[in-house]
């Protein structure tokens, strides 16, 4: 079986097996143990499926597995953080707040005087490139056929993104816009779409503690980073977007610049992890003969 595990499964099954440390020692529903264990099933499943026959079906939807990995472990987030770590009094949020003020001065003030509609509506768009930013990488190393990098970039992608889920496991601040800002100003509601999708935001996390550090911002570095190494065409189309990203998490509130401070210091860690989990398990574990191997 081991040959069959690519970098990217050994990631998944590492983050669900910390989780499910953190879910027994925190008293959590054993549930969560279980909905852990089904997605790592299912990826060990499909990773000796395409191992066993190299089927191309096969392949892609063990290539491709990590955006349901990656969704599953956000959605358990919602209930796990709250089972495992209270966070009803906001303390992480007045700490980081603090920090804002101290390091920063009026962020708030600064953001609403920045609030033109047309630009407001634009970083919204942005805000929400989060989970389409990175696929559109990958689907980009798909079509050329370079199943190596492909898994490389997954691999550095998936450790940015639990990196950032265990530092909302950690430090459960749900951001701004819940705790210090008060009544949401209308000027973050921009002109057409602002409202809408802030609204439809809401909707799916209410008050999800996933603040610190700023998912959006690490991802959209992590993305933009691997974009100019690995598929240099592709990195000028996204880097408006993936810079839009970055700057919407603290202009429309969703997070406190600190988050992003966090991000930046959580940037080199998921490099440094997935370039020793991919070169160290990959040498090991080539892929099927068929593959285009690009490095």
């Amino acid at each position: 079986m081991r040959r069959a595990l690519h970098p990217v499964d050994v990631v998944i099954t590492a983050y669900f097996v910390i989780m499910t440390v953190i879910v027994i020692l925190g008293g959590a529903s054993w549930w969560f143990v279980a909905i852990g264990a089904a997605i790592v099933g299912v990826d060990w499943l499909l990773a000796w499926l395409s191992h066993a026959r190299d089927s191309r079906g096969v392949r892609f939807l063990h290539y491709w597995y990590p955006v349901v990995a990656v969704l599953g472990a956000f959605l358990e987030l919602k209930y796990i953080v709250p089972a495992v770590h209270n966070f009803d009094d906001r303390r992480y949020d007045l700490a980081l707040a603090a920090l804002d003020e101290r390091w920063f001065g009026g962020v708030l003030e600064l953001c609403r005087k920045a609030a033109w509609p047309p630009l407001v509506d634009a970083l919204h768009l942005c805000y929400w490139s989060y989970f389409p930013l990175p696929i559109v990488l990958g689907i980009g190393l798909w079509r050329r056929g370079e199943f190596v990098r492909f898994r490389q970039v997954v691999t550095t992608l998936l450790c940015a993104w639990y990196l950032s889920y265990l530092g909302y496991v950690f430090v459960p601040a749900v951001g701004p816009h819940h705790v210090v800002d008060g009544p949401r100003d209308p000027a973050f509601d921009g002109w057409v779409v602002g409202g809408v999708l802030h609204k439809y935001l809401m909707f799916l996390e209410g008050t999800m503690p996933d603040a610190f550090p700023s998912g959006h911002a690490l991802i959209a570095m992590v993305a933009l980073l691997l974009a100019w190494k690995h598929h240099r065409t592709l990195f000028w189309w996204l880097l408006p977007i993936g810079t839009g990203l970055w700057l919407s998490t603290m202009a429309l509130r969703y997070h406190y610049v600190v988050d992003v401070v966090g991000s930046i210091a959580v940037m080199p860690l998921a490099f440094i992890l997935g370039k020793v989990v991919f070169e160290r398990w990959e040498r090991g574990n080539p892929g099927p003969p068929t593959e285009v191997r690009t490095r």
